[in-house]
């Protein structure tokens, strides 16, 4: 498994994986600048974003998306690259925390990955279209 930066073809990617997924809308407009892409022998296998939260020290990983039919194991590999690649994304802009707001899973899976769980509450997206 690989990591690049996100090209601009790899957005048409994420946001059909988003709606193979049935995932609602894709709001290209809300894509950070910075993101990474996890690839493996048949090509992008994950994204992530990360979102700089300017003067506070945080950056947040968002719009996490993987390729439908990844195996568990396929998934596992794709994000334990994704975070690393965010990381270091983070790090290199000079954050020295990265946020994530996670499904269940997803933060069964970051917390085996060294995370720390800062508030359990369940959330709900919000958006308003001005």
């Amino acid at each position: 498994m690989t990591i690049r930066a996100i090209e601009p073809e790899d957005i048409d990617t994420a946001a059909d994986w988003w709606r193979l997924r049935g995932q609602g809308v894709f709001w290209r407009e809300a894509l950070p600048p910075i993101g990474v892409v996890a690839e493996d022998a048949s090509g992008p296998a994950g994204m992530c974003w990360l979102a700089n939260w300017c003067n506070v020290g945080i950056a947040q990983a968002e719009w996490l998306i993987m390729r439908p039919g990844l195996t568990l194991a396929q998934a596992g590999a794709a994000g334990g690259a994704l975070m690393a690649g965010v990381e270091s994304a983070a790090k290199a802009v000079g954050y020295s925390h990265v946020l994530a707001y996670a499904l269940p899973a997803c933060a069964r899976y970051l917390r085996r990955m060294g995370w720390d769980e800062v508030d359990d509450r369940p959330k709900i997206a919000m958006l308003k279209t001005l």
